[in-house]
């Protein structure tokens, strides 16, 4: 084994050029292997790491309302206390409620900050958080008490101890930190940053006599291991008797519980209304796949470059047989020298991993560990990786170089071994064509997404935060100073806009008689319709002049004219136990999220008041002039709030964030497997060209030219890489079609983007080859017929 160690070190040392490039393709391809290893073990261990995640479960909420159900991810804050009251497989429950942007104040400190989560006091007896300082017994007990992460302790405190320090939230509610826990890991399906208790924020959610059909928290429950969902929907029925079915007929729907499993919840339903982000499992699949073709591609090229190198050792081969070696022993040689490069290149592959997930920051962009000494799983994936591009790669090469040939013959390539050697360069290049198209496909759907007809004009709105009394009840004063700046347009406000509604229960008039719907609400203020340049199509806007507008006017998007079957919407009337109102004009169709959704049936009504977002049209020739009024405007009224803004086309390009950085991997992907795929084909024709040395002798003493022997000798590549373009083309459409099913709107396949990734591919090879097959075309032929 020593003996066969050292022969293989010298030989590989021997050959530093092929050596050389089956050690930086193997080693390429582990280090695009590992990194996709180390992203899909993070998306698959999402909430993992919660010690009791097998028995916790989500309650989720579905309502049959006029046949037609509508799910919610939230459920009412009654439902936890009373099933945990009831069932005694309810070992604990917790109920969070997420806020968006809460002010903080530490001393001169003002920031709004994102994951503030109301919680119960029971959150830490449910979830698993690592605590660096306080009791998770006792941190939540009192209702003034918050706990927070170590980043935002970091934020406000510096090397400050954090515990007992005051904090006051929302300018009027001081709170004490309590403890202070690690940062949760990316892969948490809730992000958090500071845990407040229920009851200091809003007492009323703790009341029990809250209709099951009344929702706001999400709900978790602690269940016991042997918890069977369905099997506990079935002994539900007691328990509709006391607290569901004496509220059914106020709200004329039917309530359907679903309990979700907490590992489940990120990669499992994405039909759910107010849920947090879910994600993709084709994302998944497509990632899976990318990482085990670059594998294959790489172990390929080992394959090819050892069966081509076989001529060149054949003579070795045959003394070592000539003096007593066994076939055996040569394939232990053979797979000792392939097991060494593995090695080397697993080294390589581990190195270059380390430098790539931090130097291009995929650590932070992704949420990825790469601690792989702590690591397991991470490790016997590496051994698996060892064992296949080391052994499994060589044992083709093995047999192939040590086969039994008769005294004084060579071990000649035979035209089998070149067309073992032609299919895998065929799929080589299938596969990273096929990859190139797709990642082009990807950003072809992207930039349609960007620059699709929304329905109103995103560009040039401002989007000011409001949620200020103060500030609020100023809006008209602020508002009015706007209006006189020379490059702003229109002002409107609402807590809603598109991208950000809410959802409602109503009562629609219809042919026979009024019906419940779930439909999606937007609630806006005067001029709402011009700052967003949304076109009515019947009936008439919001009219400041109608003195009823505010109280009783709705308009409705076509979506929802067309589900209710209006013939003549106008007049129609929408109520509800608090709201009586009728429709007094029709939007044209306009998409409220991102256009993975079509657009849903939408009633817009006036605010009460001013809140929420300030929206402002400019014309866009002075943006930091505008922001500059604001802020001295803002300043002037309230400076116990910073000014948050942000543009109305960032919050939907914001949207596609996470498609963005699937096509950007993708790309990043398939630039690996090209550069794979071109290493394997710079080895092969090298050696190609060296074999044909004296044939290209012979062609050139017969009056061949340079370019006439080029040609020839890339004519059988080019051939292979046509086909490989015109099999891939299929495939990659194929797969588009599969990956574009999560988008609403979809652009069609475009045929140039086949035509430039032909062309661009046939340029890369020939860039390839030229270089050894030029330089073989040049040789003089007495140099290489001397001896002949």
């Amino acid at each position: 084994m020593k003996r066969s160690f050292l022969l293989s070190i010298r030989l590989l040392m021997r050959d530093k050029f092929h050596s050389s490039l089956n050690i930086i393709g193997l080693g390429v391809g582990i280090t695009a292997t590992i990194i996709i290893f180390l992203y899909l073990q993070n998306e698959l261990n999402y909430d993992r790491h919660h010690l009791n995640h097998e028995r916790i479960y989500r309650v989720a909420s579905i309502f049959m309302t006029s046949n037609e159900p509508v799910k919610f991810a939230v459920s009412s804050p009654s439902l936890g206390p009373r099933l945990m009251a009831e069932y005694p497989e309810i070992r604990s429950y917790v109920r969070m409620i997420p806020r968006q942007e809460t002010l903080f104040k530490v001393d001169d400190k003002l920031f709004y900050e994102e994951g503030v989560t109301l919680v119960d006091s029971t959150v830490f007896d449910v979830f698993t958080y690592k605590f660096i300082s306080g009791d998770p017994a006792t941190c939540m007990r009192n209702p003034s008490g918050i706990v927070l992460t170590e980043s935002l302790a970091k934020k406000y405190f510096g090397d400050k101890d954090p515990m007992g320090q005051e904090i006051l939230v929302e300018t009027s509610r001081p709170v004490v930190v309590t403890a202070v826990i690690q940062d949760p890991p990316g892969n948490s399906h809730v992000a958090v940053k500071a845990f407040v208790a229920i009851s200091n924020w809003d007492k009323s959610v703790d009341a029990m006599n809250w209709p099951v059909y009344e929702i706001e928290p999400y709900t978790y429950l602690l269940v016991d291991g042997d918890f069977d969902p369905e099997a506990f929907k079935r002994k539900l029925g007691p328990f509709y008797k006391k607290y569901v079915d004496q509220d059914k007929p106020n709200y004329n729907q039917e309530f359907v519980p679903v309990f979700q499993k907490l590992s489940e919840i990120h990669y499992g339903r994405n039909d759910l209304r107010a849920d947090y982000p879910v994600g993709n499992t084709n994302h998944l699949y497509i990632f899976g796949c990318i990482g085990l073709f670059i594998l294959a591609l790489s172990c390929i090229n080992y394959i090819n470059l050892a069966t081509a190198r076989a001529a060149g050792r054949s003579k070795s081969v045959w003394i070592k047989k000539f003096v007593g070696a066994s076939r055996s022993s040569l394939i232990r040689d053979f797979m000792i020298e392939s097991a060494v490069l593995a090695l080397v290149s697993l080294g390589l592959g581990l190195a270059l991993s380390e430098i790539t997930l931090n130097i291009v920051d995929f650590n932070t962009t992704l949420g990825l560990k790469t601690d792989i000494l702590n690591n397991k799983a991470l490790q016997v994936f590496l051994v698996v990786v060892f064992l296949i591009a080391g052994l499994i790669a060589g044992i083709y090469p093995s047999f192939f170089m040590s086969r039994s040939t008769g005294a004084g013959k060579a071990v000649t390539v035979s035209d089998r071994s070149r067309g073992v050697r032609n299919a895998l360069v065929f799929f080589q290049f299938t596969i990273s064509i096929l990859v190139i198209n797709f990642t082009f496909l990807i950003q072809h759907q992207l930039d349609y997404l960007q620059h699709y007809d929304l329905g109103f004009d995103k560009e040039h709105v401002l989007s000011v935060q409001m949620t200020d009394t103060l500030i609020a009840n100023r809006y008209e004063v602020l508002k009015a100073s706007l209006l006189q700046y020379p490059g702003v347009v229109s002002v409107s406000s609402g807590r809603s806009r598109p991208g950000s509604l809410g959802t409602g229960l109503y009562q629609f008039e219809s042919e026979s008689g009024f019906k419940e719907h779930n439909f999606r609400v937007m609630a806006v203020n005067f001029g709402f319709f011009e700052t967003l340049g949304l076109k009515i199509v019947q009936g008439r806007s919001f009219d400041q002049n109608m003195g009823t507008d505010r109280e009783a006017a709705v308009i409705v998007n076509e979506a929802l004219v067309r589900a209710m079957g209006w013939s003549d919407p106008i007049g129609k009337e929408i109520r509800n136990p608090d709201f009586k109102g009728k429709v007094v004009g029709v939007v044209k169709n306009f998409n409220v999220s991102s256009l993975h959704n079509e657009v849903p049936p939408v009633m817009i009504r006036m605010t009460a008041r001013p809140r929420g977002r300030m929206l402002i049209r400019y014309t866009g020739d002075d943006t930091q002039g505008l922001l500059a009024l604001i802020r001295q405007q803002w300043t002037a009224i309230s400076n116990e709030r910073p000014l948050v803004y942000d543009f109305i086309s960032d919050e939907f390009k914001a949207m596609y964030a996470k498609d963005e950085l699937q096509s950007d991997l993708v790309k990043k992907f398939s630039m690996i497997s090209v550069l794979i795929s071109c290493l394997g084909l710079l080895g092969l024709t090298s050696y190609s060209a060296t074999k044909r040395i004296k044939e290209i002798g012979i062609r050139k003493v017969l009056g061949a030219s340079v370019w006439s022997i080029v040609m020839m000798l890339g004519r059988k590549i080019t051939l292979l890489v046509i086909l490989a373009i015109m099999l891939s083309s299929g495939l990659s459409v194929w797969l588009f079609m599969s990956w574009v099913q999560t988008f609403a709107y979809q652009t069609e396949v475009p045929a140039w983007i086949f035509a430039i990734t032909g062309t661009l591919t046939l340029c890369v090879v020939w860039l390839t080859i030229s270089y050894h097959y030029i330089k073989a075309a040049s040789t003089n032929p007495a140099n290489v017929l001397r001896y002949e």
